[in-house]
């Protein structure tokens, strides 16, 4: 397992240490018999009973190590960092998307990383580009309804999209279709009654509704 505290200076471990103490002192203060000592809050962040993203709130400067192992635990943590430098937001936003909505400073490539892989990250976009939008109907035609300025591009680009969406939808259905409608056919012969004599059994399934 990673541990991120192998990152950090002798100093920031020491600093990190007494944020830990911190958190674990507020937060367990009625069930805290007496006070951990290093080494047991060493343990503590390396099981994860301590996050990094609770340490961050007591932070301060922030090593970037800590930064990024807060973020992975929890994409809010972004929120907390004080200096979001753009290669911490870039590697954030791809590895989780949703991280995009607490990046303060957007630039384009990010944008359009966040909007790539989820295209209602639209509505979390300061400036909308074309590019942006472009991209984010791509993934998503329903992101349409959030683009401000629908020009033919992107609307045709939208179109497009949801024109693939329905075609791959209907070949899985044909695809399918005999599947489930032979499943269809044994669930129904399974629930018939025990006594049915076969006589009546195949009148049942010569029947036209029962086999559609």
């Amino acid at each position: 397992m990673y541990n991120w505290l192998t990152d950090l200076n002798k100093a920031e471990i020491t600093a990190v240490i007494g944020a830990a103490r911190h958190v674990y002192m507020t937060s367990y203060k009625d069930k805290v018999p007496k006070e951990p000592t290093d080494l047991e809050l060493i343990q503590l962040i390396t099981n994860n009973h301590i996050g990094a993203h609770e340490i961050l709130w007591y932070f301060d400067p922030q090593p970037p190590a800590l930064c990024w192992a807060a973020v992975q635990e929890s994409t809010a943590a972004l929120a907390a960092v004080h200096e979001q430098t753009e290669e911490l937001c870039l590697e954030a936003v791809r590895r989780y998307p949703d991280a995009f909505k607490y990046v303060r400073k957007q630039t384009e490539e990010i944008c359009l990383i966040a909007v790539a892989q989820n295209g209602h990250m639209l509505s979390c976009v300061h400036e909308q580009t074309e590019a942006i939008c472009l991209t984010a109907v791509k993934n998503n035609w329903r992101a349409l309804d959030l683009v401000h300025d629908q020009t033919e591009a992107v609307c045709l680009a939208a179109i497009e999209q949801r024109s693939e969406e329905r075609r791959v939808g209907k070949e899985c259905r044909s695809r399918w279709s005999p599947y489930h409608s032979k499943k269809k056919r044994e669930n129904n012969i399974l629930k018939l009654p025990n006594y049915v004599v076969p006589e009546i059994l195949y009148t049942l399934i010569s029947q036209p509704s029962y086999v559609t």
